[in-house]
């Protein structure tokens, strides 16, 4: 039906009819699409997408607006920004499309090739459905096409002939390999008109041209599997080309190209780098292209860059920077380059795609709070916090003479998990260390090889992450809950570096699907990570094995885990799934989920997992309290029970899908599995799992496991061992604890979160923080007996209770409110609780901002909510709507709002601004 009318629509402007408005008096719209994303990106370069989705917001003309939508759109691409704006949608105009969509547009225009430019924009018309209720254009936005095929590609793989050799002592590691240069010469009759330059890499690369680094992200480009998959950046390099001689330099960094589990018979352990760049020309005859491309022209000279470490756990080292062998003018055409080697060509056989996420990028600038010079000798820095990034420091010192930097969490030792670098002088005795391709995690900075006390301004920290969007906020009158919000922001920030997310980036940096249940809402629910996600998702894809084995990790293989960790290959998309209405996450990742779930079946007996590989592949829950791992009983069910949540939340996969036959087929499957598990792991005289410790009951409570007789006394108990057992304190760990959480804000049990999250004393998050801590521990007693980590994932799930349960915005539970089109609001104000009178709370979901901010004083709540345009709310209040008010009216009498029986406790919100006043006595 949609494309009938597109086509019945276009027919009409073909026509000359006059009903279409014109841009000299399309003004009337009450909205305007703003914030336009291409594959979730603002104007992404080089995407290698047969058909990309486009995306935009909606803005308000006026703020006191009600009522706002999107009735119809409509988009416009043209191959040059000229042609669009002189409305010549030479590749696709999609004609006037009635829908109120405003995400996941797929372009359904001209065939896409390499290369290609695209720009875009829509115009919309807003829910009085007139001809003259239309939008302006929105401002123009673009993608381009880069290399879409293996034979898009003319370059060769190329690198140095030496090969990475992990050093044997990780305490005083010293490098085996430098980081190479590997460089070209060409020659340039005139400036071209546009340039573009392609770099894939095996390691991190940076590409300078004519002696200037070109762009601003670091460490690109984001990780993937290289074994399979190497990821390409876009540069535009135009505006770095001169007439003449020109010099493209690129620097390669090994980092993973290092990593032993991406090695294979045609890729050693080196980095490499395949590049092209295409020319465009101006010129009376029309346009002329010239092409540069990595081959056995081009030349290599080791840097005086140097990994240090094995890159591999737990010592991912540092680097060593040696003066001694700088080359002046390396990047430079005037340099003499007759002396440098011929690169090596390699074959790897691998898949080259678009690094399509937002690259690292320097976040944030910390300065040391002391600088001390001990006893010993050493220079102690104390960085204020615990941060991942790189480090700048200007010293001076002998020619020759070598500083070495540790980094520790512990202000009482001098290093945690062997990350260390070193600086050796050259003959000015100044120089400047500054990580390249490597980084750093820790609070305190010990040096060695200095004579004299540094200053503080000498030092600068350079926070790192994957450079996504800010979409959360929070704030309230209980400091308490404002620090352990901050806090888990913080430490998510320095675990996202590299387009996935780490358990923890000094002595792992694995990407663990366990630890990803316990980032997932909360990242999600606090920054725009679509596009990360949407990367992450097809890690898991690429690390599958053929038999449906699905690693613990990815892309990063190694580390220990169970289904908890890899069923993240479902639970995962499903998640993104709603949250930003993503379907193609499901299309691409179903295959993958169904031979899991076949992995699963092979391993199973009567409804039963069967345990396989020792106990390190197959754990339950994850460090709770006082304990490491549980027992194989409590794995056991821990895991039974998710297989049937994997089974249940592939069931609504399928449905999206329209694969009914597949989605009966895993919820009857689910049924047996349910049934076996109450029959193994059931005490039905107490209604407990296993153990009966609140992991347990909540995994079995979130998979739906209890009988419906059953559901109450299980949920009795749950709600016993956390506020009678543990006096109201968390009792659970990584899977466990993310699981607990999730299972009690779907039941909308703030009751039961508020105490654990208020808690100060051990085992609670209040309990890190006034021990010190700057970012959430590996474990809860942070005592350093288990050599664990100071900045880790693992009890990370609470910071997306403090939007969610306090402020109320509730994230989708199901498909059809998915992308936050319809959303629920419920202010979680806890009666009887002290400490809590004030939430100020937002999310900038895909479809728009939403604002819930509220107070109680004097028995009454005052409550601030904005529904942003073409969405609606479900309003939740905590008494009847006898006592509810807006804007000083009785909500029957007012604009926008909706409601059933004015005995019910909630109203459906159409877009615009409320305030409420709400007697809640």
């Amino acid at each position: 039906m949609r494309k009938e009318i597109r086509v019945f629509l276009a027919s009409a402007v073909l026509l000359g009819l006059t009903m279409l408005p014109t841009a000299a008096w399309a003004i009337f719209s009450g909205v305007d699409p703003v914030d336009l994303r291409c594959e979730y990106l603002k104007n992404p370069l080089g995407l290698d997408v047969k058909n990309p989705r486009l995306f935009w917001k909606l803005e308000a003309k006026d703020q006191s607006s009600r009522g706002l939508s999107q009735r119809a759109y409509r988009i416009e691409v043209a191959s040059s920004e000229r042609l669009l704006k002189l409305g010549q949608a030479d590749l696709w105009d999609s004609g006037i499309v009635r829908s109120s969509d405003t995400t996941q547009i797929e372009y359904e225009g001209e065939a896409l090739r390499y290369p290609m430019n695209c720009w875009w924009r829509v115009r919309v018309s807003d829910q009085a459905g007139n001809w003259s209720n239309w939008s302006n254009w929105s401002e123009p936005a673009f993608w381009t096409v880069g290399p879409m095929r293996e034979k898009d590609w003319n370059a060769e793989w190329v690198g140095t002939d030496e090969v990475f050799v992990p050093s044997k002592d990780m305490a005083k590691p010293e490098p085996s390999m430098a980081n190479p240069w590997i460089r070209k010469t060409y020659e340039l009759q005139e400036i071209p008109a546009s340039a573009l330059m392609y770099v894939a890499s095996c390691g991190y690369h940076e590409l300078y041209i004519n002696g200037v680094r070109v762009g601003d992200e670091v460490l690109s480009p984001s990780v993937s599997d290289l074994s399979k998959r190497a990821l390409y950046k876009t540069y535009n390099i135009a505006s770095y080309l001169q007439e003449g001689k020109n010099s493209v330099v690129i620097w390669l960094g090994v980092g993973w190209g290092g990593y032993v589990n991406y090695e294979t018979a045609n890729k050693p352990r080196t980095p490499m780098v395949l590049a092209q760049a295409d020319l465009v020309f101006n010129s009376r005859k029309g346009k002329k292209e010239t092409q540069w491309v990595t081959d056995s022209t081009w030349k290599t000279h080791p840097s005086p860059s140097y990994l240090l470490g094995i890159w591999m756990w737990p010592s991912f080292g540092g680097e060593l920077y040696d003066a001694t062998k700088e080359l002046e003018g390396w990047s430079s055409p005037e340099l003499d380059d007759s002396s440098w080697k011929a690169v090596k060509v390699y074959t790897p056989g691998i898949q080259v795609s678009a690094n399509r996420v937002e690259g690292n990028r320097l976040i944030g600038t910390l300065k040391p709070v002391s600088v001390e010079k001990l006893d010993s000798g050493l220079v102690k820095i104390d960085m204020g916090c615990n941060y991942t990034g790189w480090l700048r420091f200007k010293m001076k010192g002998a020619a020759g003479q070598r500083v070495n930097m540790r980094w520790s969490e512990r202000p009482d030792k001098e290093n945690t998990f062997f990350l260390t670098s070193s600086y050796i002088f050259g003959d000015s005795g100044e120089g400047t260390f500054e990580h390249r391709f490597n980084y750093a995690t820790g609070r305190w900075i010990y040096v060695d090889g200095l004579d004299y006390l540094p200053e503080a301004d000498d030092i600068s920290g350079y926070v790192i992450n994957t450079d996504y969007e800010r979409a959360g906020s929070f704030k309230s009158d209980n400091e308490l809950f404002n620090r352990i919000y901050d806090t888990a922001l913080w430490t998510f920030e320095n675990l996202s570096l590299g387009g996935y997310v780490v358990d923890c980036p000094h002595r792992e940096r694995m990407g663990y699907g366990g630890d990803g249940s316990a980032t997932l809402n909360m990242g999600m629910g606090n920054f725009g990570l679509g596009a990360l996600y949407y990367k992450w998702a097809a890690d898991w894809r690429d690390v599958q094995r053929e038999d449906g084995w699905v690693p613990y990790t990815a892309p990063t293989y190694w580390g220990g885990g169970g289904p908890a960790w890899s069923g993240f290959i479902i639970y995962m998309p499903w998640e993104v799934y709603l949250q930003y209405g993503d379907k193609r996450v499901l299309e691409e990742t179903y295959p993958a989920m169904q031979r899991w779930l076949g992995f699963l079946e092979k391993n199973s007996k009567d409804g039963i997992l069967v345990p396989w590989g020792p106990h390190i592949e197959f754990l339950g829950d994850w460090l709770r309290p006082g304990f490491t791992g549980g027992t194989p009983e409590e794995d056991l069910c821990l895991n039974n029970c998710y297989w049937v949540y994997n089974l249940e939340l592939a069931a609504k996969v399928a449905d999206v899908l329209g694969l009914s036959s597949d989605a009966d087929t895993w919820r009857g499957r689910a049924a047996e599995v349910r049934e076996a598990t109450n029959g193994r792991f059931l005490n039905p005289e107490e209604g407990t799992y296993a153990s009966g410790l609140q992991a347990y009951q909540a995994m079995a409570l979130l998979a739906g496991i209890p009988t419906e007789e059953m559901q109450k006394e299980a949920w009795k108990r749950l709600e016993e061992d956390i506020l009678q057992t543990r006096n109201g304190h968390i009792h659970a760990g990584i899977t466990g604890g993310a699981f607990l959480f999730k299972a009690l804000q779907d039941a909308g049990r703030n009751d039961l979160i508020y105490p654990m999250v208020a808690a100060r004393d051990y085992p609670s998050w209040g309990d890190m923080l006034s021990k010190g801590a700057t970012t959430f521990w590996e474990d809860w007693e942070g005592d350093g007996s288990k050599n664990h980590s100071f900045l880790h994932s693992s009890y990370l799930y609470v910071g997306n209770w403090f939007i969610e349960g306090l402020g109320g915005i509730k994230a989708p539970r199901e498909s059809a409110h998915r992308g936050f089109r319809h959303f629920v609001i419920e202010p979680g104000y806890q009666p009887g609780e002290k400490g809590l009178t004030r939430v100020e709370s937002s999310y900038d979901s895909i479809a728009g901002k939403i604002v819930s901010n509220w107070e109680v004083r004097h028995h009454k709540m005052f409550a601030k909510v904005v529904v942003p345009p073409n969405c609606t709310a479900e309003m939740k209040f905590p008494v009847s709507l006898e006592n509810v008010f807006e804007s000083a009216e009785p909500v029957t009498n007012v604009k926008g709002i909706q409601l059933k029986d004015l005995r019910e406790q909630s109203l459906i919100l159409s877009s615009g601004t409320y305030f409420f006043e709400v007697w809640l006595k």
